[in-house]
């Protein structure tokens, strides 16, 4: 299972997961953990990429290159 590395915006997404399911922290990174080896596992590789890269932490300028929908 890959490791989740805790920025902000996975840490906002852990404690989420957390509360809307009613589980501890813990068990919601588990679960996260446990999600994003499913999809790596069906995906193709350059969207899985693309997952993986939004879940880094963020480098100088790089949440202004960010695009939202």
């Amino acid at each position: 299972m890959p490791q989740v590395r805790e920025d902000d915006d996975v840490s906002t997404l852990v404690k989420d997961i957390a509360r809307t399911s009613r589980i501890s922290s813990d068990q919601a990174r588990l679960a996260l953990g446990t999600v994003l080896s499913f999809l790596g596992s069906r995906l193709p590789s350059p969207v899985m990429g693309r997952i993986q890269e939004a879940m880094r932490d963020d480098g100088p300028g790089d949440s202004n290159d960010r695009k939202t929908t």
